[in-house]
C-alpha cells in the first residue's frame, strides 16, 4: 500500500504528468481570476471616482443650424434667444450650450494653436491645446466650481473683449506662480485675457489621471461657420419635464429645426464607463467558465484516482483508519494540486498583469486583495470538486473491496 499524504501525490508515477497538466489548468484559471479581480476593482474605482462635474438632472440635445442655411449672425441671434427663453422657463435651473460635453466623446479634433506671451516652449514641446467653445453659465450648468474668476456671461459676445477660461492643469504648467488670472493667451492668433480658472475634471473619461491643459472660449466669440451646438439644461424637477420644455421652445423659434440626440448627461457619460464595464463583465464570464472547467477536470482526475486506489482505501479502513481521515487524505491531495496551480498561475500572472497595466486605474498591478481573493476562490473550487470523490473513497466497504481483489 502506498504511504504518503495525498490521493493525488500518491498516485502512480505514470500519472504525474497528468497532475502537472491539471496544475497548469488551475494556474490558467488563477491568472484569469486575478485579471478579473484587477479589472473589476478598476471598474469600481472608475464608477466611484468623482468626475468633477454633476452628471445628474441635466438634459442635453444637439442642433445644427447650418443645415437650414443659418448665417453666423443669424445663428448667434437664434441661440441667444433660445438660451434666454430656456433660462426663464419653469423648472429650468440653468441653460447653456457647448461644442463638447464633459466625457461626451474622446475630444479629438478640437485642438488649436496657442502661445503664451513671454513663455518660450522647449524644443519639441506641443504648441496646440484642447479648446472648447461654451455658452453663458456653462460651468454653473455643469456643476463645475471656479477656482478663480468668473463664468461666461451673455456679455461675452462677438463685440466684447476676447476672453478665455483655462483649467487647473494649464494654469500650473504655464503660470506655476499662480498668476494666470488676468494674464494673456493667444489662441489661433487671437489674443485673449484669462478671466477664470476651473479645477480639472473628467474631460475625456473618468479614468483620466493626467489632465491635459484645456482652454474654454465663449461660444458667441467663436469662429465663423459655427452652427452646431450641444444644448445643456439643468432641471429643478425632472429631466423628462425639461426635455418637453426644450422641444417646445425650439419649435416656437423654428419649427423646421430638428432637435437631435436628446438624452440626459448621465446617458452621455455612461458611454465612457462602458469600456471598463464590458471588459470586466467579459472577463467575469470567462472566469466562471474557467472555474467550471477546472472543477470538472479536477473531479474527473480525483474520481479516477479513487477508483484506482479503492483497495488502498479499503486496507486503510480495515486497519483502523477513520472515514474522516480518508476524506482528509483525498482533500489534502487536491489541495496540493491547487497549491501547484497557484504557484504556476502566480508566475504567469506577472506577464498577464503587465499586459493589463495600461487598463488599470486606482489599483496596483500586484494588488494583494485580488491575488488573495483569486487564491481563496481557487482553493474553495478545488475543495468542492474533491468533496464527492473524497466521500466516495471514505464509503469503500473493506470486505467487499478485498474480496473482489
Amino acid at each position: 500500500m502506498h504511504e504518503g499524504g495525498s490521493a493525488v501525490a500518491g498516485a502512480p508515477r505514470k500519472r504525474i504528468g497528468q497532475q502537472i497538466l491539471l496544475g497548469i489548468q488551475l494556474g490558467i484559471c488563477f491568472m484569469v481570476l486575478v485579471c478579473c479581480g484587477l479589472l473589476t476593482r478598476t471598474a469600481l474605482n472608475i464608477f466611484r471616482r468623482d468626475p468633477g462635474f454633476d452628471r445628474h438632472n441635466t438634459m442635453t440635445a444637439t442642433v445644427d443650424l447650418s443645415r437650414l442655411g443659418y448665417s453666423q449672425e443669424r445663428a448667434q441671434v437664434f441661440l441667444t434667444a433660445l438660451l434666454d427663453r430656456l433660462r426663464n422657463a419653469p423648472g429650468v435651473a440653468s441653460a447653456t450650450l457647448t461644442t463638447h460635453l464633459p466625457m461626451g466623446d474622446n475630444g479629438s479634433g478640437n485642438t488649436r494653436n496657442f502661445s503664451v506671451p513671454g513663455y518660450v516652449p522647449n524644443r519639441g514641446e506641443d504648441t496646440v491645446v484642447v479648446t472648447d467653445f461654451d455658452g453663458p453659465d456653462f460651468f454653473r450648468t455643469m456643476g463645475i466650481g471656479l477656482l478663480q474668476g468668473r463664468d461666461f456671461t451673455p456679455a461675452d459676445n462677438a463685440t466684447s473683449p476676447k476672453v478665455a477660461v483655462i483649467n487647473e492643469a494649464m494654469a500650473h504648467q504655464y503660470w506655476p506662480k499662480g498668476n494666470a488670472l488676468g494674464s494673456r493667451i493667444v489662441v489661433d492668433k487671437i489674443e485673449r485675457q484669462i478671466m477664470g480658472v476651473v479645477p480639472n475634471f473628467a474631460y475625456h473619461s473618468a479614468s483620466d489621471t493626467d489632465p491635459s491643459p484645456v482652454v474654454f472660449l465663449p461660444y458667441l466669440q467663436g469662429p465663423s461657420g459655427y452652427g452646431y451646438a450641444i444644448l445643456a439644461i439643468r432641471s429643478r424637477t425632472t429631466t423628462a419635464a425639461v426635455a418637453d420644455q426644450l422641444r417646445q421652445t425650439v419649435a416656437a423659434l423654428d419649427r423646421e429645426l430638428p432637435l437631435e440626440e436628446v438624452r440626459t448627461l448621465e446617458e452621455v457619460t455612461d458611454e465612457q464607463y462602458q469600456d471598463s464595464r464590458v471588459v470586466a463583465e467579459l472577463l467575469g464570464v470567462y472566469s466562471i467558465a474557467s472555474v467550471l472547467v477546472a472543477m470538472m477536470g479536477l473531479y474527473a482526475v480525483m474520481a479516477y484516482s479513487v477508483i484506482e486506489r479503492h483497495r488502498e482505501f479499503a486496507v486503510r479502513i480495515a486497519l483502523g483508519s477513520t472515514r474522516e481521515s480518508v476524506v482528509r487524505l483525498v482533500l489534502r491531495g487536491a489541495t496540493g494540486v491547487a497549491v501547484l496551480g497557484i504557484v504556476i498561475g502566480g508566475l504567469g500572472s506577472i506577464i498577464a498583469v503587465h499586459l493589463l497595466r495600461s487598463m488599470l486605474f486606482g489599483v496596483a498591478s500586484f494588488d494583494p486583495v485580488s491575488y488573495c481573493a483569486a487564491a481563496i476562490l481557487l482553493l474553495l473550487t478545488v475543495l468542492v470538486s474533491g468533496l464527492v470523490p473524497a466521500r466516495r473513497a471514505a464509503s469503500v466497504d473493506p470486505m467487499q473491496a478485498l474480496r473482489s481483489e
